[in-house]
């Protein structure tokens, strides 16, 4: 339904790592959250976030797997 990224710097590393979070897993809706970190050696910095809001869809014949 919508997605808000939110990017916080520049981001230059060995390697990223991302986390997701459900925050609300509701009947309809799930409201999610994510970060994104870059990582070089043991430092770890945070250059993204987002939040999100997901529709789940059930029975409609309309729409397949």
């Amino acid at each position: 339904m919508k997605a808000s990224p939110l990017l916080l710097s520049l981001s230059k590393g060995e390697r990223f790592r991302a986390i997701g979070k459900v925050k609300k897993f509701g009947k309809n809706i799930i409201v999610t959250e994510g970060e994104l970190f870059s990582r070089t050696g043991d430092s770890q910095k945070l250059v993204a976030t987002m939040v999100a809001t997901i529709m789940s869809v059930y029975d409609r014949k309309d729409i397949k797997d």
